[in-house]
């Protein structure tokens, strides 16, 4: 009988700042006088993105910086191999634990933390006429009102997950004969629930148009989420020598497609991406510098502050239907992600393989394989994306 143990410890540390722009501060608002742009931290610092259809951008507009990650993961398992006779049994445990640290407010290919705005050309637009075309932008530009403004904003920083999981097997190699050797065995996987670095994770319930804040108030630090007992996956092989030259060889097998929990990741309150469009596509969304049409009166400046009806801190059922006094505004949008069981995918394979040599020097093989996927259960909704006319998205 043998005994192993091993333990496992890696450390990701990475990140991206463009110093040169970072280091202006709160240019948006300071140099450029434009409200609701960059933050409180120095992340959020810098030149807003001015995204001018047909033209260069101007400013920062990359989505994903910066960014800041500092993982950690740790893994230990212990096995045992026990012969006896003809069969050489092993069974073992493994557990890991992942810590996921993340600085990266990210609103898709447009919203960034330092505030965004986009001129497409619309607003200078005739109505009726021919389509809006790069002098357009370009004049919109010039006259500060951007058909399209936002800015994602991480309440929190770290944007911290953790996740455990726990595993355990037992397999039996069996020299049935001289010929023929069987391989069968039994794995079990199971994925608690996640939760952050000080709670639970932010869960939307499509049911009653909440975000589960897990930890709070009468909700569990699960959310309630049942997650099962794990699954079990078995797989079994074989391999067969005829003669002196020839083995063939088959298997079935399943394996558990695990899901790292990644999608909670950017959940709202702790994430907010506001991301705001005039009311028709000839209406501006905001104005740079105050300026305004006689058909909108009372644009907003900037980006709207946000802020919610409530505190996330306040409850543990937070309210998806937000406020805002700007009634210009015909659109935003809140992402959160929606689990109604958590159980991943199962996949299972077959094969066989022969392998004969025709020299020593030059064997030749060929093979049949065959893989499935299914899904065990239904997983996840795709993130949530709840419109409403009123848009006001929420401070945690």
């Amino acid at each position: 009988m043998v005994i192993d143990a091993n333990f496992g410890y890696t450390r990701q540390k990475l990140g991206a700042v463009h110093e040169p722009d970072i280091n202006l501060g709160n240019f948006g608002i300071n140099t450029l006088r434009i409200p609701g742009t960059n933050g409180n931290d120095r992340l959020s610092g810098g030149t807003p993105a001015f995204l001018i259809t047909s033209w260069n951008s101007i400013g920062n507009s990359d989505t994903g910086n910066p960014f800041q990650f500092r993982d950690n993961q740790y893994v230990a398992n212990a096995n045992v191999t026990w012969i006896r006779g003809a069969h050489g049994i092993r069974f073992g445990v493994e557990y890991n634990n992942a810590q996921l640290n993340h600085f990266q407010p990210q609103g898709g290919a447009f919203g960034t933390p330092r505030g965004s705005f986009n001129f497409a050309g619309s607003v200078t637009a005739l109505s009726g006429g021919p389509a809006a075309n790069k002098a357009n932008s370009l004049a919109q530009f010039l006259l500060g009102l951007s058909d399209r403004s936002g800015k994602v904003v991480q309440n929190d920083n770290p944007n911290a997950l953790r996740w455990h999981t726990w595993s355990a097997y037992v397999r039996d190699s069996w020299q049935a004969t001289s010929n023929l050797t069987v391989n069968f065995g039994v794995r079990w996987e199971y994925y608690p629930f996640p939760r952050t670095d000080h709670g639970g994770v932010k869960l939307f319930n499509p049911a009653t148009g909440n975000v589960l804040i897990g930890g709070n108030g009468s909700t569990p630090l699960d959310d309630g989420v049942d997650v099962g007992h794990g699954q079990f996956a078995p797989r079994v092989g074989l391999a067969y020598r005829r003669g002196s030259k020839t083995v063939i060889r088959g298997g079935y097998g399943m394996s558990i497609d695990s899901n790292n929990w990644r999608f909670f990741r950017n959940n709202w309150p702790l994430v907010s991406n506001a991301d705001l469009s005039g009311a028709s596509g000839f209406a501006p969304a905001s104005s740079l510098r105050g300026e305004t049409l006689v058909p909108y009166p009372g644009l907003f400046v900037g980006i709207p502050p946000l802020r919610s009806r409530i505190s996330a801190r306040e409850t543990s059922r937070f309210p998806i239907t937000l406020v805002l006094a700007a009634s210009q505004f015909h659109l935003s949008s809140i992402e959160a992600t929606s689990t109604r069981t958590t159980l991943p995918c199962s996949g299972s394979s077959w094969a066989l393989w022969v392998r004969r040599p025709t020299l020593e020097t030059e064997p030749y093989a060929f093979s049949l394989t065959r893989t499935s996927t299914r899904l065990l259960r239904v997983e996840a909704m795709p993130a949530a994306r709840c419109l409403s006319n009123l848009a006001r998205i929420g401070e945690a």
